[in-house]
């Protein structure tokens, strides 16, 4: 607790006054003091949510990472110059998908997408949940460093959507082969037919995003009473609906835009991606 001290007094006052002034000090210092626990409070049990998150993930990691270190003496079976040729590669994937999000978000930096990206996929690493957890970190630092909230939210939903369409798409390549009579097993064929099932529901669901408003002024507006429910003492939010139409209606012009790129680098980000696993192989 910290040792109170009396204000100074102006001269010339009278006995009620002086009384007044002592105890208006009195409440703004015990208001303060109220403040100051109350962050306090915040911030241990934010601590304590944060290490829970850790040693959870510890538990389920944890398995995995032994296995990988019992297996670490048979990387000295692998020739040298296969590890910088994956260094390389996945830099470049890396690199591909900063691309994408930088054609998407369009009032970002490559350096802020880039340095972003990495702390949110680091993030996602660590704890469950990292998908969620790892896009909620990038969008919540690309907006503290400048970035529109609306430009972040729909071009980081929009990156998602365009890499993972892609992923989707890559087994259907193998068609070709399969139609041929090549043997392939069972659970590949069956990989194919959701992998299959899932492009052609986010071709749709992204069709109907994009023609019409209806979907995301409901989604809007679900956003935004949950939002002012979990946050009833901030400043309510408002107009979020209005925001997600109009960047949908500029992200689909700066993607109809600049589309070839935005596919060409979501299609090499995969293909180096399987680049690093056929040298690791």
């Amino acid at each position: 607790m910290q040792q109170r001290t009396r204000p100074p007094q102006p001269a010339g006052l009278g006995p009620q006054e002086r009384e007044a002034l002592e105890q208006l000090a009195e409440q703004r210092l015990e208001e303060s003091e109220a403040r100051a626990a109350h962050r306090t409070r915040q911030q241990v049990v934010r601590w304590v949510l944060v290490l829970t998150l850790v040693l959870i993930s510890f538990n389920l990691v944890g398995p995995s990472i032994v296995e990988v270190l019992s297996s670490a003496p048979r990387l000295a079976t692998i020739s040298w110059w296969w590890f910088p040729a994956m260094a390389v590669l996945e830099a470049a994937s890396f690199a591909a998908l900063w691309a994408v999000e930088w054609i998407a978000i369009r009032r970002a930096g490559p350096w802020e997408i880039a340095t972003t990206q990495l702390a949110g996929n680091a993030l996602g690493r660590v704890i469950p949940g990292g998908g969620a957890a790892a896009g909620a970190l990038q969008y919540r630092l690309l907006v503290e460093s400048g970035t529109a909230k609306g430009a972040a939210a729909t071009g980081l939903t929009a990156t998602n959507i365009l890499t993972f369409g892609v992923l989707l798409g890559l087994p259907l390549l193998s068609l070709p082969a399969i139609l041929q009579g090549v043997p392939v097993d069972s659970g590949l064929k069956q990989s194919l037919l959701w992998a299959s099932m899932f492009l052609v529901a986010l071709i749709a669901g992204t069709v109907v995003l994009v023609v019409s408003d209806r979907p995301l002024r409901i989604i809007g507006g679900w956003v935004q009473a949950a939002r002012n429910r979990a946050r009833p003492h901030a400043v309510p939010l408002s107009g979020l609906a209005e925001r997600l139409v109009s960047e949908r209606d500029l992200l689909v012009k700066i993607i109809g835009e600049r589309w070839k790129r935005a596919l060409l680098a979501s299609v090499l980000k995969w293909l180096l991606d399987l680049g690093v696993l056929v040298a690791a192989l």
